[in-house]
């Protein structure tokens, strides 16, 4: 009895111990960190949906390159893509050009062994957002979810693709892989090279810019701009946008636990007669998330939001389009973790033309993915609905 008291205690001083360390690492966050919206920026935009498209213009691209490659990922494995990208990086390198590489501490797969090969290449390596005291347990969930890469400060990169085989549609359980990237060429992509450096700098590398990382940019025909958070102020923004909406909003993201504030702004919206339509996968890439969207989705129906399983692959897209006239493609997910949490980048965009390669595409999926019903929902077994419950509990973190 007194040793099951005794564990009973500590295991409550540890819960409480941690939710303390949660909750100062975020106050600490949000005081030091503000959102920034960058200036208009008019570039030339395409949108790269497929993991063959992305890699194949990421890796021609580098190929060209000419002074420097800066790259932000998030998850980079070392598989076949993964050792591919490692052994063009090193060639470039012996070639003269500056690359530096940076990656979430998690989220990076790649071996001691690799990282000193990287690095006697003369390559900068290095890993971003590594837990630290006094506050372990928030840093731990506190990470670098943006994925960018600067080609000569005049080729840019930002979206939803990391690097590893499942990217490309080779990890059997997932099947073919649905994602947007979007790829920059001139104006715009000096905020990207910022970013990167900014990245760079809180990781503790403090290399001196150059004048050929910021090189003379034209202009081109579409109007964009970066929207930089770091754990705040995405859910207002995207609440703002959400308000503005007159006939309709299309959403993808691969997950769905958003909250109650975005969750009955959008309940609101559908009252109000905006027709809104929501893309997710029907398959689940990380334990108990799928679960945790469920009462969400539930009450979306119930309100007339048409919500839809993507069951041609996996779906890992993070798009917003409103009135089919504003977009943006972001690395953030429409969940607790992005809006809360992780370091993110969005790009907005402004114009009907390019938009509507965006929305060409959502409504592609959409037809030929599975339209959820209350009936198919209430089908649920009690396990099902159990795991729901665990997952509403822990809900911030998934």
């Amino acid at each position: 009895m007194k040793i099951a008291l005794t564990i009973a205690i500590l295991l409550i001083a540890v819960i409480v111990y941690l939710r303390i360390d949660f909750l100062v690492g975020l106050a600490r966050l949000r005081k030091q960190h503000q959102p920034e919206i960058q200036d208009e920026r008019h570039t030339s935009t395409f949108l790269l949906a497929t993991g063959e498209d992305f890699f194949e213009k990421l890796f021609a691209d580098i190929e060209a390159s000419r002074h420097h490659v800066h790259m932000i990922f998030y998850i980079f494995k070392e598989d076949h893509i993964g050792t591919r990208l490692i052994e063009l990086l090193e060639k470039k390198a012996n070639e003269g050009i500056d690359i530096k590489l940076l990656v979430d501490w998690i989220g990076s797969k790649l071996s001691r062994k690799t990282i000193k090969r990287l690095q006697e290449a003369g390559i900068v390596f290095a890993k971003s957002h590594t837990p630290r005291f006094p506050t372990f347990f928030f840093s731990l969930n506190h990470r670098n979810h943006r994925k960018i890469t600067v080609i000569d400060g005049k080729i840019g990169y930002l979206g939803g693709f990391n690097v590893g085989d499942e990217y490309l549609g080779r990890n059997p359980r997932f099947g073919f892989w649905r994602d947007f990237h979007m790829r920059f060429e001139g104006d715009g992509v000096q905020d990207l090279q910022d970013q990167f450096f900014a990245d760079l700098a809180l990781a503790g590398i403090n290399n001196q810019q150059k004048k050929s990382d910021y090189p003379v940019l034209e202009k081109g025909p579409h109007p964009v701009r970066f929207f930089t958070t770091n754990g705040t102020v995405l859910e207002s923004l995207l609440l703002e946008r959400l308000k503005e909406a007159k006939h309709s909003i299309l959403l993808g993201s691969p997950y769905y636990v958003p909250g109650e504030t975005v969750q009955e702004a959008l309940i609101q919206a559908s009252q109000n007669g905006i027709e809104i339509s929501l893309l997710l996968p029907q398959k689940s890439d990380h334990p108990l998330v799928k679960e945790g969207s469920m009462g969400y989705i539930q009450r979306l129906i119930e309100s007339g939001v048409s919500v839809y399983h993507y069951d041609q692959g996996f779906y890992h897209a993070k798009a917003l389009v409103i009135d089919q006239s504003f977009g943006w493609i972001s690395t953030a997910n429409l969940d607790k973790r992005s809006f809360h949490l992780n370091s993110e980048m969005t790009c907005l965009l402004e114009n009907e033309a390019t938009v509507s390669v965006v929305v060409t595409r959502m409504l592609h999926d959409i037809e030929i993915s599975e339209k959820l019903t209350t009936q198919s929902l209430k089908q649920r077994g009690l396990y099902s609905k159990a795991k729901e419950q665990l997952a509403g509990m822990v809900s911030g973190l998934l």
